[in-house]
């Protein structure tokens, strides 16, 4: 019993003592770490990262729990064709290198992301060749995203809450991706995700798994329910002949590809 109560006391005096850190730090970060500066300097970062294409209403910078700066109602475009508007962007710098006044992006929160993605125009819904490529354009706006990502936001966490996807087949909406929630991180080479989501294709899917999209490898788990195939073939082969009966199905996939599929 004594030694329990040691431990409780020693646990208890080692977690008083990093609270009373963190306070002091909370304290002198206004004074110890200047965030204009920083400020800026993040606002230029991701202008360039994005090629001027982020606009904003207005930026906050908050101390607590940890050095960041807040954006608000963002509009920002991608690449690969993803245009859309952000609620909330969280920026979170690294925190040792604030001061000496360098930036480092270390983690992204996203809070209600709403993206649009429009595909190309279909001259012939007939031609199935044509149709089937269809596909080809979220294919390469799904790998040009991620090569962007890997390439300009090394070693940076990015949490993805309460978005949404909309893709348009002309001006009309096709496929709605809604509730996605996603935990990706990415390092050197590999961006590891972990999503989980709804869409007017399924009722949920979770996806975890990693891909170099620089060779396009991969290796994961796709997970989803209520999966509606006809859906889908009616959107690429609108003027078939044939059709899929109504029914959906359910179906859990492990899959890899350890050689390039470009």
């Amino acid at each position: 019993m004594n030694k329990t109560n040691k431990i409780f006391r020693h646990t208890a005096r080692g977690l008083g003592i990093l609270l009373v850190v963190l306070l002091i730090f909370v304290l002198l970060s206004p004074v110890l770490i200047n965030m204009d500066p920083v400020k800026d300097k993040i606002l230029t970062y991701l202008s360039e990262k994005t090629e001027g294409k982020l606009l904003y209403k207005k930026v906050d910078i908050l101390y607590f729990p940890r050095p960041h700066a807040v954006i608000h109602q963002a509009i920002v475009s991608l690449p690969g064709d993803f245009k859309g508007k952000i609620a909330r962007l969280n920026v979170y710098p690294a925190i040792f290198p604030l001061f000496t006044g360098d930036v480092r992006i270390k983690k992204l929160r996203i809070r209600t992301p709403n993206l649009e993605l429009k595909l190309p125009l279909r001259e012939n819904k007939r031609n199935e060749q044509t149709n089937t490529l269809l596909i080809q354009p979220v294919k390469k706006a799904l790998i040009d995203s991620c090569k962007y990502f890997l390439a300009n936001l090394p070693n940076t966490a990015i949490q993805i809450q309460n978005g949404s996807l909309t893709i348009y087949d002309e001006s009309r909406s096709v496929f709605n991706f809604q509730n996605i929630n996603a935990h990706t991180k990415i390092s050197a080479k590999k961006i590891k995700i972990d999503l989980m989501g709804k869409s007017n294709l399924w009722k949920n899917i979770a996806v975890n798994g990693w891909i170099n999209p620089q060779i396009f490898t991969c290796k994961g788990q796709v997970s989803v329910t209520h999966f509606s195939p006809k859906k889908l073939t009616d959107f690429i082969f609108p003027d078939a002949d044939w059709k899929i009966a109504d029914g959906d199905i359910n179906f859990d996939i492990d899959f890899q590809s350890d050689k390039p599929n470009l």
